[in-house]
Protein backbone atom coordinates (compact mmCIF):
# COMPACT_ATOMS: atom_id res chain seq x y z
CA UNK A 1 0.00 0.00 0.00
CA UNK A 2 3.08 2.73 -0.86
CA UNK A 3 4.44 2.76 2.85
CA UNK A 4 2.47 5.75 3.77
CA UNK A 5 1.99 4.01 7.58
CA UNK A 6 -1.85 5.25 7.04
CA UNK A 7 -1.35 8.83 6.82
CA UNK A 8 -1.57 9.31 2.97
CA UNK A 9 1.88 10.11 3.28
CA UNK A 10 1.89 13.20 6.12
CA UNK A 11 4.48 12.23 7.80
CA UNK A 12 6.60 11.89 4.73
CA UNK A 13 5.30 15.35 3.26
CA UNK A 14 6.77 16.61 7.07
CA UNK A 15 9.33 15.64 6.97
CA UNK A 16 10.59 16.93 3.81
CA UNK A 17 9.08 20.69 4.89
CA UNK A 18 11.47 20.06 8.11
CA UNK A 19 14.24 19.35 5.90
CA UNK A 20 13.34 22.07 3.78
CA UNK A 21 13.27 24.65 6.46
CA UNK A 22 17.11 23.34 7.85
CA UNK A 23 18.26 24.21 4.80
CA UNK A 24 17.02 27.41 5.05
CA UNK A 25 17.95 28.10 8.87
CA UNK A 26 21.57 26.70 7.49
CA UNK A 27 21.61 29.49 4.84
CA UNK A 28 20.55 32.54 7.36
CA UNK A 29 22.93 31.09 9.99
CA UNK A 30 25.82 31.23 7.28
CA UNK A 31 25.34 34.86 6.53
CA UNK A 32 25.84 36.04 10.28
CA UNK A 33 28.58 33.51 10.05
CA UNK A 34 27.92 30.60 12.04
CA UNK A 35 28.69 27.63 10.11
CA UNK A 36 25.38 25.28 10.08
CA UNK A 37 25.47 22.93 7.42
CA UNK A 38 23.56 19.33 7.20
CA UNK A 39 22.48 16.74 4.81
CA UNK A 40 18.98 17.13 3.52
CA UNK A 41 16.53 15.43 0.61
CA UNK A 42 15.68 17.83 -1.52
CA UNK A 43 12.59 17.80 -4.33
CA UNK A 44 14.61 18.13 -8.45
CA UNK A 45 12.53 17.51 -11.72
CA UNK A 46 14.31 15.31 -14.30
CA UNK A 47 13.18 14.21 -18.12
CA UNK A 48 11.29 11.49 -17.44
CA UNK A 49 12.93 8.34 -19.18
CA UNK A 50 9.82 6.55 -20.14
CA UNK A 51 7.82 8.16 -22.93
CA UNK A 52 4.49 9.29 -22.81
CA UNK A 53 3.17 8.99 -25.78
CA UNK A 54 4.91 9.50 -29.86
CA UNK A 55 4.86 12.00 -31.86
CA UNK A 56 2.81 11.45 -35.35
CA UNK A 57 6.54 11.30 -36.58
CA UNK A 58 7.48 8.58 -34.11
CA UNK A 59 9.35 10.24 -32.21
CA UNK A 60 8.97 9.75 -28.36
CA UNK A 61 7.20 12.41 -25.95
CA UNK A 62 8.98 12.46 -22.91
CA UNK A 63 7.56 14.39 -19.82
CA UNK A 64 9.22 15.19 -16.34
CA UNK A 65 9.03 13.41 -12.82
CA UNK A 66 10.02 14.53 -9.68
CA UNK A 67 12.99 12.80 -8.05
CA UNK A 68 14.55 13.67 -4.30
CA UNK A 69 18.20 13.32 -3.74
CA UNK A 70 20.18 14.35 -0.75
CA UNK A 71 22.39 16.82 -0.95
CA UNK A 72 24.35 18.64 1.91
CA UNK A 73 23.55 21.96 2.76
CA UNK A 74 25.42 25.35 4.65
CA UNK A 75 28.35 26.76 3.07
CA UNK A 76 31.36 26.68 6.02
CA UNK A 77 33.62 28.63 3.60
CA UNK A 78 30.41 31.51 3.33
CA UNK A 79 30.24 31.64 7.34
CA UNK A 80 34.02 32.20 7.46
CA UNK A 81 34.06 34.95 5.28
CA UNK A 82 30.96 36.69 6.57
CA UNK A 83 32.11 36.28 10.12
CA UNK A 84 35.12 38.25 8.94
CA UNK A 85 32.97 40.88 7.30
CA UNK A 86 31.12 41.22 10.63
CA UNK A 87 34.40 41.61 12.47
CA UNK A 88 35.41 44.21 9.94
CA UNK A 89 32.42 46.14 10.26
CA UNK A 90 32.83 45.75 14.48
CA UNK A 91 36.27 47.33 14.18
CA UNK A 92 35.29 49.79 11.71
CA UNK A 93 31.99 51.32 14.74
CA UNK A 94 34.85 50.93 17.10
CA UNK A 95 37.35 53.13 16.02
CA UNK A 96 34.21 55.89 14.27
CA UNK A 97 32.54 55.62 17.72
CA UNK A 98 35.83 56.22 19.95
CA UNK A 99 37.26 59.03 17.13
CA UNK A 100 34.00 60.91 18.17
CA UNK A 101 33.88 60.77 21.76
CA UNK A 102 37.41 61.26 22.39
CA UNK A 103 37.07 64.19 20.19
CA UNK A 104 34.48 65.72 22.27
CA UNK A 105 36.48 65.01 25.77
CA UNK A 106 39.51 67.12 23.94
CA UNK A 107 37.51 69.61 23.09
CA UNK A 108 35.73 70.09 26.93
CA UNK A 109 39.08 69.50 28.44
CA UNK A 110 40.96 71.95 26.58
CA UNK A 111 38.26 74.52 27.13
CA UNK A 112 38.11 73.49 31.40
CA UNK A 113 41.88 73.96 31.15
CA UNK A 114 42.69 76.85 29.40
CA UNK A 115 39.51 78.45 31.62
CA UNK A 116 40.94 76.99 34.49
CA UNK A 117 44.53 78.85 34.14
CA UNK A 118 42.94 82.37 32.72
CA UNK A 119 41.15 82.30 35.81
CA UNK A 120 44.04 81.82 38.31
CA UNK A 121 46.32 84.07 36.43
CA UNK A 122 44.05 86.97 37.46
CA UNK A 123 44.09 85.97 40.55
CA UNK A 124 47.41 85.66 40.84
CA UNK A 125 47.63 81.97 41.72
CA UNK A 126 49.22 80.77 38.42
CA UNK A 127 52.01 78.39 39.04
CA UNK A 128 51.12 77.94 42.57
CA UNK A 129 49.96 75.36 44.57
CA UNK A 130 46.39 76.29 43.77
CA UNK A 131 47.48 76.40 40.43
CA UNK A 132 48.73 72.18 40.94
CA UNK A 133 45.52 71.45 42.53
CA UNK A 134 42.83 72.46 40.38
CA UNK A 135 44.40 71.28 37.12
CA UNK A 136 44.71 68.69 38.83
CA UNK A 137 40.79 68.01 39.38
CA UNK A 138 41.07 68.99 35.70
CA UNK A 139 42.97 66.14 34.69
CA UNK A 140 41.32 63.52 37.07
CA UNK A 141 37.93 64.62 35.19
CA UNK A 142 39.72 64.17 31.77
CA UNK A 143 40.58 60.68 33.31
CA UNK A 144 37.75 59.69 33.94
CA UNK A 145 36.14 60.64 30.66
CA UNK A 146 38.43 58.13 28.95
CA UNK A 147 36.83 55.95 30.87
CA UNK A 148 33.49 56.64 29.73
CA UNK A 149 34.69 56.63 25.95
CA UNK A 150 36.07 52.64 26.48
CA UNK A 151 32.55 52.20 27.92
CA UNK A 152 30.65 54.17 24.98
CA UNK A 153 32.52 51.52 22.68
CA UNK A 154 31.90 48.54 24.47
CA UNK A 155 28.30 49.19 24.41
CA UNK A 156 28.14 50.04 20.50
CA UNK A 157 29.49 46.70 19.65
CA UNK A 158 27.30 45.31 22.38
CA UNK A 159 23.88 46.59 20.14
CA UNK A 160 25.51 45.89 17.13
CA UNK A 161 26.05 42.48 17.95
CA UNK A 162 22.08 42.20 19.94
CA UNK A 163 21.00 43.60 16.85
CA UNK A 164 21.96 41.06 14.87
CA UNK A 165 21.37 38.33 16.47
CA UNK A 166 17.40 39.77 16.80
CA UNK A 167 17.51 40.07 12.75
CA UNK A 168 19.25 36.51 12.71
CA UNK A 169 15.82 35.53 15.23
CA UNK A 170 13.41 37.06 12.96
CA UNK A 171 14.32 35.07 10.10
CA UNK A 172 14.54 32.48 11.33
CA UNK A 173 11.18 32.51 12.75
CA UNK A 174 10.14 33.58 9.31
CA UNK A 175 11.46 29.98 7.93
CA UNK A 176 9.65 28.33 11.26
CA UNK A 177 6.51 29.49 9.75
CA UNK A 178 6.68 28.78 6.57
CA UNK A 179 8.56 31.24 4.42
CA UNK A 180 11.11 30.54 1.81
CA UNK A 181 13.85 32.54 0.30
CA UNK A 182 12.26 35.68 1.83
CA UNK A 183 13.24 34.41 4.60
CA UNK A 184 17.00 34.64 3.64
CA UNK A 185 16.39 38.19 1.99
CA UNK A 186 15.10 39.37 5.19
CA UNK A 187 18.30 38.60 6.97
CA UNK A 188 20.62 39.76 4.21
CA UNK A 189 18.49 43.01 5.21
CA UNK A 190 18.65 43.12 8.79
CA UNK A 191 22.24 42.16 8.37
CA UNK A 192 22.83 45.81 6.58
CA UNK A 193 20.45 47.70 8.62
CA UNK A 194 21.80 46.29 12.01
CA UNK A 195 25.20 48.05 11.58
CA UNK A 196 23.70 51.37 9.54
CA UNK A 197 21.05 51.65 12.99
CA UNK A 198 23.91 51.62 15.06
CA UNK A 199 26.42 53.65 13.51
CA UNK A 200 23.97 56.60 12.58
CA UNK A 201 22.03 56.23 16.43
CA UNK A 202 22.23 59.44 18.46
CA UNK A 203 25.38 59.91 20.58
CA UNK A 204 25.07 60.12 24.54
CA UNK A 205 26.33 63.43 26.24
CA UNK A 206 29.17 61.43 28.27
CA UNK A 207 30.70 64.62 29.84
CA UNK A 208 27.74 67.26 31.01
CA UNK A 209 28.80 66.16 34.47
CA UNK A 210 32.33 66.38 33.96
CA UNK A 211 34.73 70.04 34.49
CA UNK A 212 32.04 70.78 36.92
CA UNK A 213 34.77 72.68 39.25
CA UNK A 214 36.57 74.69 36.94
CA UNK A 215 32.91 76.26 35.74
CA UNK A 216 31.56 76.81 39.52
CA UNK A 217 35.13 78.06 40.23
CA UNK A 218 34.78 80.31 36.62
CA UNK A 219 31.20 81.12 38.13
CA UNK A 220 32.49 82.25 41.31
CA UNK A 221 35.19 84.20 40.00
CA UNK A 222 32.94 86.50 37.88
CA UNK A 223 30.43 86.76 40.60
CA UNK A 224 33.78 87.94 42.82
CA UNK A 225 34.37 90.43 39.98
CA UNK A 226 30.82 91.35 40.33
CA UNK A 227 30.61 92.41 43.70
CA UNK A 228 33.79 94.63 43.76
CA UNK A 229 32.86 96.10 40.94
CA UNK A 230 29.27 97.34 43.14
CA UNK A 231 31.32 97.84 45.97
CA UNK A 232 33.63 100.47 44.14
CA UNK A 233 30.60 101.70 42.38
CA UNK A 234 28.84 102.25 45.91
CA UNK A 235 32.35 104.08 47.28
CA UNK A 236 31.86 106.72 44.16
CA UNK A 237 28.47 107.25 45.04
CA UNK A 238 29.31 107.71 49.11
CA UNK A 239 32.40 110.24 48.41
CA UNK A 240 29.31 112.56 47.02
CA UNK A 241 27.58 112.75 50.21
CA UNK A 242 30.30 112.21 53.09
CA UNK A 243 29.19 110.89 56.49
CA UNK A 244 30.61 113.28 59.36
CA UNK A 245 29.28 110.78 62.29
CA UNK A 246 26.84 114.07 63.21
CA UNK A 247 23.40 113.29 63.92
CA UNK A 248 20.32 115.79 63.25
CA UNK A 249 17.70 116.37 65.37
CA UNK A 250 14.93 116.53 62.51
CA UNK A 251 14.32 120.41 63.38
CA UNK A 252 15.42 123.47 61.31
CA UNK A 253 16.81 126.08 62.94
CA UNK A 254 17.19 129.49 61.65
CA UNK A 255 21.16 130.89 60.79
Amino acid sequence: MGGGGGDGGAGARQEEEERRKAALRARIDNLYGIPTTGVGRFQEFEPDPVPTGYQESGEPIFGVRQVWRERPFGDVAQAEEAKRAMEEEGTKLSGATRDYYADELGKNYQEAERGTRFKLARQGLLGGSEDVFQQGDVQQDRDLGATRVDEAVRRAISNLTSQREQERLNAVNLVNAGAGDSAVSAAQAGLSNSFENVSSAQKAQLFTDLFKNSADVQTGSNLTAQQMAMLNRSRGISSFFPNTGKTTSGSITPS
